[in-house]
């Protein structure tokens, strides 16, 4: 069962770190599964609920709480299971912070004008910091982008 998990994860685009990592949270889950006596291709929203809080009586933080919800989510998507268990549970209370001390808009167009674009290194570090700065684009996105996505 490991290896079609892996291998749903491995399309899905998921980086052998991420993939080690499911892999570890979802094992967790199959291990209490079967200590609850419970049949994993029978398994309901409530059973992933009654796990969820077993991890919240352990001290898991809601972030990590929520990362174990994800990687049952796909291993219920590996195993193809028509009515997932594990979709539609969100665990709340994961603190966000509100960044301080911002740079305005004029400091960040001097930033973008002022970035030589000389070499053809600079050139492409010039257009990822524009994607970074005027579209929101995220380091991951940038890194998943292809050939195929850009339009000259």
């Amino acid at each position: 069962r490991m290896r079609r998990y892996r291998g749903y994860l491995k399309r899905k685009g998921l980086k052998a770190s991420s993939i080690k990592a499911y892999e570890r949270r979802v094992s967790q889950f199959l291990h209490w599964t079967t200590e609850k006596g419970i049949i994993i291709k029978k398994t309901k929203y409530n059973d992933v609920i009654a796990y969820i809080a077993m991890q919240k009586k352990r001290g898991l933080t809601a972030r990590s709480i929520n990362q174990d919800q994800v990687a049952i989510r796909y291993y219920f998507e590996s195993l193809g299971v028509k009515n997932n268990p594990a979709t539609d549970i969100k665990v709340k209370g994961t603190p966000r912070s509100i960044p301080q001390n911002l740079l305005s808009e004029e400091q960040l167009q001097h930033l973008y004008e002022s970035t030589d674009a000389g070499t053809p290194f600079r050139l492409r570090d010039k257009v990822m910091l524009g994607l970074f700065l005027f579209q929101g684009t995220s380091a991951g996105d940038v890194e998943a982008m292809k050939l195929k996505d850009v339009d000259v």
